[in-house]
């Protein structure tokens, strides 16, 4: 027995007198009630349940509805011709959850139904909202998205946003089962009225080498008539119903490469046990759907193989849900695109970009500190006893061994000072040099620690390119990242070997990352790559969140780095040090972080040793001179010697 989940973004507090007293409803409503029930029965599955979702039915922060909110077509006819089926359950939870959508026996939804019954500017806004919450927490990548819209086609543009729709359901969510019904009618008089039943066929309406959908169009009209009862005039434009000898569409497998949502779907009588670790070749079974065409001549373009995997060895969530597809592409690249799918991919926001030294004193831990006053102190006392053996002169050793200690520690050093001998220098001049001294002492014991931190933050495998020009001129491949309308959802990975073209004038403002032998273009300053884990020991990338909200730094380490194996215990040192942390803080307070790469690059610098060159090349000319003079001294006291 399947279930029927009704849910927005959050979900609605309702009772089943709602459900089974429903008010009077019309004639339109009626036909959009029959013509979903008919593509219910026809395609959806009653092994899972199905979601609605309405704009009308978004509650507010206690769960109730808003009062100008009819809430008449999806809670009382629509549920109430399923709720009288015996086909179907309706479950409607009282719990109100926060963007979480409630799972159903922790099925995922075969069916959403979006019914769109609001002004064209909120449902586009609120249809994304919805389609955010369902697609991140829902997988089945063989299930039906049906859009109802209900509103009143009063102005030529009603048609206005169903492109957007389309697209963003494919490039976001890679679903392409996706129809659109509309009346044709603007009237409730009307006796007789047509249905529009609008999709996209990507033999027809698809660009193949970009990846776009071109165009859509009617692909059916369901007619309603007096007697109640609707069909289609098309019978064969949907394929048919599963049944339990379907054997669907053979494909060979090979790949092991993260997909994200790909429409396919193993037999319900293939045993997972026998594919799931397996490396030969296999055979899946591709449900029915426009995603069976969509497929056939996707992978026959690009002669793509595709492999099921229910198992995810690098899965770092334990939220994972329903079946999961990997796909190879024929081409030999060093990288492999990682999956936009949240459940199972950790992505982390990498921009590899510190603060100058509000980041760097953070390292300074009192451990520290003791141990360079313990290498001071040895050092003088070694010093002081080598000066001690080399002194000719008596009357000086027996002065020094009647004297205190600590006197004999303070002379000793006075050659370190630049005031040694016979000449005596200011106090000033001493102390500052002694102070140049302890800092020059202190950048030495944190060098190892400051080119640490500089090769995780600044890997030594990307090259210094940063501008089209000097990528033209060499031999990378050039993949080009666009901005989607929506900021909560990111565009779909970036397909390495598509080259895009690029536009020289953006030049100047786009910040160029390089991986292997591709390269990332984007118009923003912030970088946003990855690596989050190892398929067959190459490392597999993902595009990141434009935004660092929410996210923490994140490090990289190739494979092969001496860095690889105490990878964990190196950046829970540096976490626990508070220099992740300061750099966070540092940058969320940044007002001007989000400018263009000029200025990113003013704020922001990479830490490294090549910051200490100009504090060592000062430590060496004050080294430089206390030798000169202690030098000095020792031959002006020569000769004074050999006068006398």
């Amino acid at each position: 027995m399947g279930a029927i989940l009704l849910t927005s973004i959050c979900v609605v507090t309702r009772n089943d007198a709602a459900i089974t007293n429903p008010e009077q409803v019309s004639s339109i409503e009626k036909s959009f009630i029959k013509c979903i029930l008919e593509i219910s029965r026809r395609y959806f599955d009653p092994d899972h349940p199905i979601g609605i979702v309405s704009y009308s039915n978004i509650p507010s922060s206690t769960g109730e509805l808003k009062q100008d909110t009819t809430f008449k077509f999806i809670t009382q006819q629509l549920l109430l011709e399923i709720y009288s089926s015996s086909k179907w359950t309706v479950t409607i939870s009282n719990k109100y959850y926060s963007a979480e959508p409630l799972i159903v026996e922790d099925n995922n939804p075969y069916a959403v139904i979006i019914i769109m019954d609001d002004t064209k500017e909120n449902i586009l806004v609120s249809l994304v909202r919805m389609l955010i919450i369902l697609t991140n927490k829902w997988y089945n990548p063989d299930a039906y998205i049906v859009i109802a819209d209900m509103r009143i086609p009063n102005d030529g543009n009603i048609y206005h946003g169903y492109d957007f729709i389309f697209k963003f359901l494919w490039k976001c969510c890679r679903i392409a089962n996706v129809v659109i019904l509309t009346n044709v009618c603007d009237s409730d008089n009307s006796r007789e009225f047509y249905i529009e039943v609008y999709s996209w066929l990507p033999e027809l309406d698809m660009d193949i080498e970009k990846n776009e959908i071109t165009s859509f169009g009617i692909i059916d009209y369901w007619k309603f008539g007096e007697d109640e009862n609707g069909i289609f005039l098309k019978e064969n434009v949907f394929p048919t119903k599963q049944g339990k000898d379907f054997k669907g569409l053979e494909i060979n497998i090979t790949g092991y490469v993260m997909a994200p949502h790909w429409a396919v779907k193993p037999d319900i009588n293939i045993s997972a046990s026998n594919i799931s670790d397996s490396k030969s070749i296999d055979i899946i079974n591709i449900l029915y759907g426009p995603a069976v065409d969509f497929l056939k001549t996707y992978s026959n373009s690009l002669n793509m193989k595709i492999k099921l995997c229910i198992s995810i060895e690098c899965a770092l969530s334990s939220d994972i849900r329903g079946p999961y597809t990997w796909v190879s592409i024929p081409v030999d690249y060093q990288i492999l695109p990682g999956a936009l799918i949240d459940a199972y991919v950790f992505s982390t926001s990498n921009i590899r970009k510190i603060p100058q030294w509000q980041s760097i004193l953070k390292v300074f831990t009192p451990s520290l500190w003791i141990c360079v006053l313990i290498s001071y102190v040895t050092f003088t006392f070694t010093l002081w006893f080598i000066e001690s053996i080399i002194i000719k002169n008596k009357t000086v050793m027996m002065q020094c061994h009647n004297s205190k200690l600590i006197k004999c520690f303070l002379e000793t050093m006075r050659p370190m000072f630049g005031s040694s001998g016979n000449i005596n220098f200011r106090h000033t001049l001493s102390f500052l040099l002694f102070s140049v001294w302890l800092f020059y002492s202190l950048q030495i014991n944190t060098a190892y620690q400051s080119s640490l931190v500089d090769f995780m933050t600044n890997p030594r495998y990307f090259p210094p390119l940063r501008h089209i020009k000097d990528i033209k001129e060499s031999n990378y491949k050039v993949v080009k990242g666009d901005d989607i309308m929506d900021e909560e959802k990111l565009e779909i990975l970036r397909m390495a070997g598509i080259e895009n073209n690029i536009n020289d004038s953006i030049s100047d403002v786009t910040t160029v990352e390089q991986i292997e032998n591709l390269a990332f273009l984007s118009r923003r300053s912030i970088v946003k790559y990855e690596a989050t884990c190892e398929v067959d020991g190459r490392l597999c990338f993902v595009q990141m969140e434009e935004s660092s909200h929410g996210h923490i730094l994140g490090f990289g380490v190739r494979k092969g780095s001496f860095l690889l194996k105490p990878y964990i215990q190196i950046y829970q040192k540096l976490e626990s040090t508070g220099i992740i942390k300061k750099w966070h803080d540092d940058f969320l307070r940044n007002t001007q972080s989000t400018r263009f790469v000029l200025d990113a690059h003013d704020l922001f610098i990479p830490l490294g040793l090549k910051h200490l060159q100009g504090t060592f090349y000062l430590l060496i000319l004050g080294l430089l001179v206390s030798f000169f003079i202690f030098m000095c001294e020792n031959v002006f006291s020569i000769c004074m010697k050999q006068k006398f």
